[in-house]
């Protein structure tokens, strides 16, 4: 055996300061043992002095990646037996207690990934034994530019094992700084593959708070793929100018995290001046898409010029959209309107708030306007099926709809263009069911005075079956509409019940001529009246000034069950004492002819007044006037009842005698008086049977309330 003792080998200049001390011993048993010291010393300098052979791994990198820093303090203690220097010739890793090396590093600074900024001004704390490796570092930065800086800390190198080869490594730190020196550090080529995010670096802004991780192989062989970066970390105060097309969200908190599988973040911000939820993903080379959930109430879509009177209350909306563009408009929107009310969107639709109503749409646009694609809304019996096209302001220039359903039986497809300050519609179908359209052309909404020449419109339609009120059905309809500056311009409609033949149309004049060869239908598909069978009708209708002024005229037409009628027959056919009024007084009430009903009223709203109103036949007659109230389901009508009119008027026809004693041309000599009044659907029928037994020219004294000039009738309950 021989025995080399060192006691102390000194080391001492500018850039190194240490001391050690070595004794070996050779022979059947070998063995090594070191002990020493040093401070104040270059990193540089120890890394060329360090022997390969400890920690071997860590020593390569720190020769590759070191650029400058200095030990404060370091101290190394190595006691190698023949195990392990035969380990150490078999480049192999020594036992943990075989070696301990502790050092104290400042002003450190290392590349770590090439093209990426140096990591500058670590503290580091280093603990090295036979096969780990620790290094903790409590500050450091990375400067891309002057001023422009990430702060790291509380992060460092582990080394689990550097028995395996190549030897898995991992650098944490936690980071803090402006979300601008992020971006210019993910333009870097070595984490391209990772973050190559689709957004302007000069329009987006924020501060990143969050933890670093560094998964690398040391040694060979080792690939540039053997390197993983992974963040995960919080977002604050971020501002993205464009994120979906020119749309900008502010005042964003997001978490995130970015690793080679790309860009997954997801928090809160503000988008359209309203509170969204964001999630932004980009996954490899494929586009980074933004999906955004924001409600948007009233006061919101009036700011957005996306104000509508049809909807009222808050509506949320859900977007999906490439990251990035911001020429062109690409989307998948999906709208939810539950909590929103829907009023007059389309003719006779109405949804109210909490019932479901929802659309979906692909869009896409550039400077020209936008397209919405595989257009879907569905909701309050509705559904919509087709693509819309928008103007540059957004507005409506036109569509094609594969599917039209108002109401649950409808079957029709529609095409809508934009036509100079209007639009024309083309709507085609199997059925349409027009009870919707019937109630408010009825009971039509209050006159706004908000229309506009934009909204004129033309409509031309055919549907082979349209379905009214009590199950009437009118087939093979068609015709044409149009509206200019409010006002109804053109109307024609052609139509059957059965073979009765129902036709309608609009002089210039604005007088509005209809007739159909079966009244009875036409009163009950319009549900107007509901008792009435058969019948010529003939209506004339003014429409202008806010209110219609019109005639109608019906000939031979029969009404069956009526129960006003079989309670005038049963109560007006005899005077006290039960006295006839004439021989043929008596008859079946249950289907009373008639040859002529002739009315004249005007129709304001949903409010009908009646005027010079006669409806008679061989056994019957009377005479009508009053109000009709839709709007309000009230109706005050009076008037004469003459039983055996054929005989019971022949008086009233004789000059001057006629008068005092059968009252007018259409009344008798024996008549009753009756008042009709109350709810529409339940009204209450007063007769005063003491008006049969007076001269005609006397009859109105004993009637049963004359109905006042500009009366408006007062509702039950109001």
């Amino acid at each position: 055996e021989q025995r080399l003792v060192i006691d102390k080998l000194a080391f001492a200049g500018p850039d190194i300061d240490g001391d050690f001390s070595i004794e070996a011993t050779l022979g059947a048993n070998p063995h090594l043992s070191l002990a020493g010291n040093c401070q104040n010393t270059s990193v540089l300098n120890v890394t060329r002095i360090w022997p390969s052979n400890i920690a071997p791994p860590l020593h390569n990198w720190f020769l590759q990646h070191a650029q400058a820093g200095r030990i404060d303090k370091a101290s190394i203690a190595l006691d190698y037996d023949a195990a392990a220097l035969d380990m150490i010739d078999h480049d192999r890793p020594v036992p943990d207690a075989a070696l301990q090396m502790d050092l104290s590093i400042s002003g450190a600074s290392f590349t770590v990934l090439p093209g990426l900024a140096p990591v500058s001004g670590l503290s580091l704390a280093a603990s090295v034994s036979g096969r780990r490796v620790n290094v903790t570092a409590r500050q450091g930065f990375i400067e891309t530019s002057p001023g422009h800086r990430l702060e790291l800390a509380d992060g460092g190198l582990t080394i689990a094992d550097t028995g395996l080869k190549p030897t898995p490594a991992t650098i944490n730190a936690r980071l803090t700084g402006g979300l601008d020196v992020v971006t210019s550090l993910l333009a870097v080529d070595s984490l391209k593959p990772y973050a190559n995010l689709p957004l302007d670096p000069n329009s987006i802004k924020g501060q990143v708070d969050g933890r670093l991780y560094l998964d690398m192989k040391l040694g060979k062989p080792s690939n540039p793929e053997d390197t993983q970066v992974r963040v995960v970390a919080t977002l604050n105060n971020f501002v993205a100018e464009k994120l979906i097309g020119k749309e900008k969200l502010d005042a964003g908190t997001l978490n995130f995290t970015l690793d080679r599988a790309g860009v997954k973040a997801s928090g809160q911000g503000r988008m359209f001046g309203q509170p969204a939820t964001i999630d932004l993903k980009k996954t490899g080379n494929e586009a980074g898409l933004a999906t955004i959930n924001v409600t948007l109430d009233d006061a919101a879509r009036a700011r957005l010029g996306w104000s509508n009177a049809s909807i009222i209350g808050p509506v949320n909306a859900r977007l999906v959209s490439p990251l990035g563009l911001i020429d062109e408009i690409k989307a998948q929107v999906d709208v939810d309107f539950t909590k929103a009310s829907l009023d007059g969107l389309f003719p006779g639709f109405s949804k109210p708030a909490g019932k479901s109503a929802k659309a979906s749409f692909a869009a896409a646009g550039d400077s020209d306007g936008t397209t919405l694609s595989q257009f879907v809304f569905e909701g309050g019996g509705a559904l919509l099926r087709g693509t819309v096209d928008l103007a540059r302001d957004g507005a409506l220039q036109g569509g094609k709809f594969s599917q039209v359903r108002l109401s649950a039986g409808d079957d029709l497809h529609a095409d809508l263009t934009k036509t100079g300050d209007g639009s024309k519609l083309v709507l085609r179908g199997a059925t349409l069911d027009a009870r919707p359209f019937l109630s408010l052309l009825i009971n039509p909404p209050p006159d706004t005075g908000k229309e506009k020449s934009g909204s004129d419109l033309d409509v031309d339609f055919k549907v082979s079956q349209v379905t009214g009120q009590n199950r009437q059905v009118l087939s093979g309809v068609e015709g044409r509409f149009a509206r200019r500056g409010g006002q109804v311009r053109q109307f024609q409609v052609a139509g059957k019940f059965g073979t009765a033949a129902v036709t309608g149309s609009l002089t210039g004049q604005g007088q509005l001529n209809l007739q159909s060869d079966n009244a009875g239908a036409f009163l009950a598909f319009t549900d107007l009246y509901r008792r009435m069978e058969g019948g010529d009708l003939t209506l004339g209708l003014r429409i202008g000034g806010g209110h219609s002024e019109g005639q109608v005229l019906i000939h031979d037409f029969r009404l069956r069950d009526e129960p006003a009628l079989r309670r005038l027959v049963s109560e007006g056919s005899s005077v006290p004492n039960d006295r006839p009024l004439a021989p043929d007084a008596r008859f079946d009430a249950s289907a009373v002819e008639f040859q002529k009903l002739q009315a004249s009223f005007v129709k304001t709203g949903g409010r009908i007044d009646l005027r010079d109103g006669i409806m008679y036949g061989p056994q019957i007659g009377t005479s009508l006037e009053g109000v009709v109230d839709f709007s309000r389901n009230f109706i005050d009508v009076k008037g004469t009842f003459v039983p055996a009119y054929g005989l019971n008027n022949f008086f009233a026809r004789i000059p001057v005698i006629g008068l005092l004693l059968g009252g007018s041309s259409h009344e008798g000599l024996f008549a009753v008086n009756f008042r009709i009044s109350g709810p529409a659907s339940g009204p209450t029928l007063n007769i005063n049977p003491l008006s049969a037994i007076a001269p005609g020219f006397l009859r109105k004294i004993f009637g049963v309330g004359d109905i006042p000039a500009g009366f408006q009738p007062k509702v039950p309950g109001q």
